[in-house]
């Protein structure tokens, strides 16, 4: 099971993909945390329900909070970074195209802005200073009504979008997402979105979905599939399963590799754009 660990306040924060809401899989997680941080105070955080649930020295639960904006955006963007990092050992000339030194300004002054908004206790400040903005009800309602969502999904289903999507440099796109229905994970696929390459939505959405879900995936620790909160009687759902399902069988069966993938999707490598489509498709 993926852990990501992350710092704030002095005490250890484990960024779970687990159904923590499940007593069982807390109380295994609450003891791995345990081992591994000998003692220490920590926080376990979850995706999909985004909850920060704090434990004491002895491995006490002390507190639960939802996540502020600010840290959702902050470990949204240390997770890409990291995966990126990880990525340049074998495909630095892929990742030397890629706007990365933008990516850590931006991380750098959502990690100031999340630490402020820890040590303050304020949990429902603004990120809009911090470049991945988290839009209410009616911000979100008015922006998609402006900007329907390219698959027809509707506002409340509808976690993030990034703009300009293509055609643009990634310094020029913004990420925002529904304040009432995303997890950080969808932050990271929207944060993947901003620096995929420019030619990538000739082939279609699903493709390019497909393989921004693959690498989302990838990144948060080769996790088999991401779940959104959802909403109503869909709570929680899968996120494009049929998609990543293709692109997964492709490289299962050595049709595809990682480095085809990551030209086609950084790179807008034609070569290997034509490649992916070939396997994966557009549905």
């Amino acid at each position: 099971m993926p852990f990501q660990v992350t710092t704030y306040n002095g005490a250890e924060i484990l960024a779970i993909q687990a159904p923590v809401w499940v007593g069982s899989v807390r109380s295994m997680l609450r003891t791995a945390a345990r081992e591994m941080l000998k003692d220490k105070p920590f926080h376990l955080w979850n995706d999909p329900t985004d909850l920060l649930l704090t434990y004491d020295e002895t491995g006490e639960p002390a507190a639960v909070q939802d996540m502020t904006p600010s840290m959702k955006a902050a470990t949204a963007l240390t997770t890409v970074i990291g995966y990126l990092q990880d990525l340049e050992a074998d495909y630095v000339d892929i990742v030397a195209g890629i706007d990365v030194d933008f990516l850590k300004e931006k991380q750098a002054a959502t990690q100031r802005a999340a630490e402020d908004e820890f040590k303050s206790g304020k949990w429902d400040g603004t990120t809009k200073s911090t470049y991945i903005q988290f839009l209410d009800d009616a911000a979100w309602r008015s922006y998609i009504k402006m900007n329907p969502s390219p698959g027809g999904s509707s506002p409340e289903s509808t976690e993030g979008e990034t703009t300009p999507p293509h055609k643009a440099k990634t310094r020029d796109r913004v990420i925002r997402m529904n304040k009432a229905n995303h997890t950080v994970a969808a932050v990271v696929h929207e944060v993947f979105h901003v620096i995929e390459g420019d030619g990538t939505d000739e082939l279609g959405m699903y493709f390019v979905e497909a393989c921004c879900e693959y690498l989302t995936c990838e990144a948060l620790g080769g996790i088999d599939l991401r779940w959104a909160k959802g909403y109503g009687k869909d709570a929680p759902a899968p996120v494009y399963q049929k998609n990543l399902r293709n692109i997964r069988k492709a490289v299962a069966q050595q049709e595809l590799t990682k480095r085809d993938i990551h030209l086609a999707f950084f790179a807008s490598d034609k070569t290997a754009l034509e490649k992916v489509f070939d396997k994966v498709g557009n549905n």
